[in-house]
């Protein structure tokens, strides 16, 4: 599901609709959001009419539409971090699987919080980002997690 939206962004940026690959600007970031909205719902589709794939998978796969979605909606008037929205949605997953999974440990959640802090800070150094950017990604990609296990 993220390759054929990069090739897409390649593809852009070779027909100079874009002036990088960094897609610095939130007008340069809307067809790869149109983009990435098709393929994440594509996959969540798909996969959730497959009667073997767990529900938890399917939850899944659904927030990270819901989370692309939002992050799309907001950039609309605004630049937000796309890798923070996989965090927020990715921490909002393993807490929502720890406390509901009997198999699920703590560990699972510590490993995310660790890697979305690194991936928050990493963003922040770069300066790709301002630190609102970076919070909404966190909070709309764990709302949209939170959308999608509770639907």
């Amino acid at each position: 599901m993220t390759f054929i939206p990069g090739f897409a962004v390649f593809l852009m940026w070779q027909l100079k609709l874009i002036n990088s690959l960094q897609l610095r600007t939130s007008k340069e970031r809307i067809i790869p959001y149109a983009s990435a909205i098709i393929f994440y719902f594509w996959g969540w589709y798909a996969m959730s009419r497959q009667p073997d794939n767990p529900e938890a998978f399917i939850s899944f796969l659904q927030g990270a539409f819901f989370g692309v979605c939002g992050a799309w909606i907001i950039n609309i008037n605004s630049k937000i971090s796309m890798h923070t929205t996989a965090m927020g949605g990715l921490i909002a997953f393993m807490f929502l699987f720890s406390f509901t999974d009997d198999h699920a440990s703590g560990l699972y959640l510590s490993i995310a919080i660790l890697i979305a802090g690194l991936v928050g800070t990493a963003r922040f150094i770069v300066s790709d980002h301002s630190r609102l950017e970076i919070n909404q990604g966190y909070i709309v990609g764990a709302l949209g997690m939170l959308m999608a296990w509770w639907i």
